[in-house]
């Protein structure tokens, strides 16, 4: 426990964040399952990485599968356009796995400012240090500005720590003490 929170300290510092807001482990199934007990849809790009629509089916959570966009990236608008009175998230992988197409900088920004605005947008960066200028492409900014956005990190990608799964979210505090109970 004492090098979690030595961890938690550390993320919370470099991504400029609340430590109550960093939340460690496999945390896209634990965020799946927890917010699919009250039900509701679960819009996704596919094909595209399956983890929280995976762990939210058992309990109820309906996934609404996306169709990628022509680029073969995430179809932002059309994502948008899936956002319904059920929707209890948005899943969004940026840099897009397994294509590796990232969503360009100001329509992913205001794709985020209209989609947070409805429902939790979940953004996963797993890849996003692959691409030119990471930290400035990242959406926790948001998430630091009070956005009802969490964003999922891992060090397995980009630190060579493929055998070990080891993710962290960025979350509203709310939701993060929720994960963490």
């Amino acid at each position: 426990d004492h090098d979690a929170a030595l961890l938690s300290q550390a993320i919370a510092a470099a991504e400029r964040v609340d430590e109550r807001q960093v939340v460690l482990g496999d945390v896209l199934p634990g965020l799946g399952r927890h917010l699919a007990t009250r039900g509701g849809e679960f819009v996704y790009s596919e094909p595209g990485y399956t983890g929280l629509v995976d762990a939210a089916r058992p309990l109820g959570g309906v996934p609404v599968a996306v169709p990628l966009g022509v680029n073969h990236g995430n179809d932002l608008a059309s994502l948008a356009a899936h956002v319904g009175l059920n929707t209890r998230a948005v899943f969004l992988v940026n840099p897009h796995n397994p294509t590796g197409v990232a969503d360009s900088d100001k329509a992913l920004r205001d794709f985020a400012a209209t989609v947070a605005a409805r429902t939790l947008l979940i953004v996963d960066e797993a890849y996003i240090e692959y691409l030119p200028d990471a930290a400035r492409r990242s959406l926790v900014d948001l998430v630091r500005a009070g956005a009802n956005i969490v964003v999922i990190r891992t060090f397995s990608k980009i630190h060579g720590l493929a055998g070990i799964s080891l993710e962290y979210a960025i979350a509203p505090s709310a939701l993060a003490d929720a994960l963490r109970a």
